[in-house]
């Protein structure tokens, strides 16, 4: 048996174990569903759930779709979770209010997110979770945020903002990228209430933050499909 033979072998061999895996997670996930009452949705695939649904159509026309179809509350499948969808907002406004302490949680999602932020940013309703948010808010109040700090923040911001289109705009017509400009602004506030400063929209400083935030989220949404493969993949 030659060495091509063996690393077939170990392959084939890896991909049946991680084949009888998520099978096996997958028929344990069911048997929990039987426990209570699960709402109807589309049924999906072994493995990968309703994903080649998404492939076919836009997310938000297949949801619709599927709305008309289960109901207002259904649920489905993709890869190794489970999500259900409130498809209007009576149905969000009912979860949200009338059943609030049911949602006040997180689920545990963005797993390169955590990693990286090693569960800094967002985190699941729990004592850590209160006692962060309660220190958070007592240093904003002690640097003097505020509602009138935040207005005249806000306000003294969105000058700029405008004073910065009118002075890139030629004759009446927009020559330049409002969604840059738009990206700017928000970061130069809080740099304002945290920092007693701002900068100026053409500041490389701020031009390299708000690329590096752009890339993060770009990295962030790409990096999303460990979120639905098994634990025992990521």
């Amino acid at each position: 048996m030659n060495d091509v033979t063996i690393t077939w072998w170990i392959v084939i061999s890896a991909l049946a174990l991680l084949a009888v895996k998520m099978v096996d997670d997958n028929s344990k996930r069911k048997k929990r569903s039987q426990n209570f009452r699960s709402p109807p949705g589309p049924k999906g695939y072994p493995i990968l759930g309703i994903f080649p649904s998404l492939i076919r159509k836009p997310a938000h026309i297949v949801f619709g779709e599927w709305s008309k179809k289960y109901g207002n509350v259904y649920q489905f499948t993709l890869g190794a979770g489970t999500s259900v969808v409130l498809g209007d907002t009576a149905t969000v406004r009912l979860a949200m209010l009338g059943k609030s302490p049911d949602f006040d949680s997180r689920c545990q999602w963005r797993y390169c997110f955590n990693k990286m932020f090693r569960g800094l940013s967002v985190l699941p309703y729990s004592f850590k979770w209160v006692n962060t948010r309660r220190r958070t808010l007592t240093i904003l109040r002690n640097i003097g945020m505020g509602r009138s700090l935040m207005e005249g923040k806000i306000h003294e911001e969105t000058q700029c903002l405008l004073k910065c289109m009118l002075d890139s705009s030629q004759d009446g017509k927009v020559n330049f990228e409002p969604r840059d400009m738009l990206r700017r602004a928000p970061m130069n506030t809080i740099w304002s209430i945290l920092f007693g400063k701002r900068y100026d929209y053409s500041n490389p400083y701020l031009l390299y933050v708000m690329n590096t935030v752009v890339w993060l989220v770009d990295f962030l949404a790409k990096a999303s499909v460990f979120d639905v493969l098994p634990s025992s993949l990521r």
